[in-house]
């Protein structure tokens, strides 16, 4: 092998190794906590993740770069090293995703099954942890991640994990921005409190949840035993099972505990 050969091949992992040094070493991407959006901040990624040798990454991987590192890095953290908002949220992330389950294939949201080319699904067309793909924006938020759309919801491609991910942070991002405006005092509530209704977010769209009057008034009362009756006295808590049994066992506790 000539010495040209040698160094076309050495080079690409040179780069390589350099870059995961960089993930690993770079202090200015040591934290990641949540800001008042409920969005993990992107610490100091740019310098690693904008340098010549990633430039041919796929469309949205230096986010999936940060997203995971970030998301990661704190749960491998013991819980009490964690200040209380990035506590509840890792909470919140961890439960969301075991009530929803993770699935690389479309499959029904009504049935469960997964779904063949061609064939009809009774609910939503759904992937990853609970992305309904019939949704009005999925179309652009795969196509920004430079992902074949129309492939993944007819069953003809899988979502990798790393597009999971991301996806799925978003949508917390997004259900804690729901929970906010839902809840006027939603930053002076119990953790628990916050990982119950963010929890119903997700699950119910803001749409959905803010037809919770009873439950919005008790929560802002601070009456949590009242705030769980209204959640068991409602078509949701029959409808998604044990899901919604263990939030009002959640949101019971903060009664208990006074």
């Amino acid at each position: 092998m000539g010495f040209k050969n040698f160094m076309r091949g050495f080079l690409p992992i040179l780069a390589a190794g350099a870059l995961f040094y960089g993930l690993c070493r770079n202090p200015k991407i040591e934290t990641g906590r949540v800001d008042e959006k409920g969005r993990l901040e992107r610490v100091g990624i740019e310098k690693v993740v904008g340098s010549p040798s990633t430039k041919t990454l796929r469309p949205g991987l230096s986010r999936i770069l940060n997203d995971q590192y970030q998301i990661k890095k704190r749960m491998s953290q013991k819980k009490e090293d964690c200040n209380g908002y990035d506590k509840w949220f890792l909470d919140t992330y961890e439960m969301i995703k075991r009530h929803e389950g993770k699935r690389n294939w479309v499959y029904d949201d009504a049935t469960g099954r997964s779904l063949k080319p061609g064939e009809k699904a009774r609910g939503n067309r759904t992937i990853g942890v609970g992305f309904n793909l019939e949704r009005n924006d999925a179309r652009e938020r795969l196509e920004k991640l430079g992902l074949d759309y129309n492939a993944i919801i007819r069953g003809e491609k899988p979502l990798e994990d790393n597009y999971i991910d991301i996806l799925f942070k978003e949508d917390i991002e997004a259900a804690v921005s729901d929970a906010r405006r839902y809840v006027p005092n939603f930053d002076e509530l119990p953790n628990e409190a916050k990982l119950v209704v963010t929890n119903m977010a997700f699950n119910l769209g803001y749409n959905r949840l803010s037809q919770f009057k009873k439950l919005r008034q008790a929560l802002i009362n601070e009456n949590y035993e009242e705030a769980a009756k209204e959640m068991e006295n409602s078509r949701w808590y029959h409808q998604v099972g044990n899901r919604s049994r263990e939030l009002v066992r959640v949101m019971r506790s903060l009664a208990q505990s006074r």
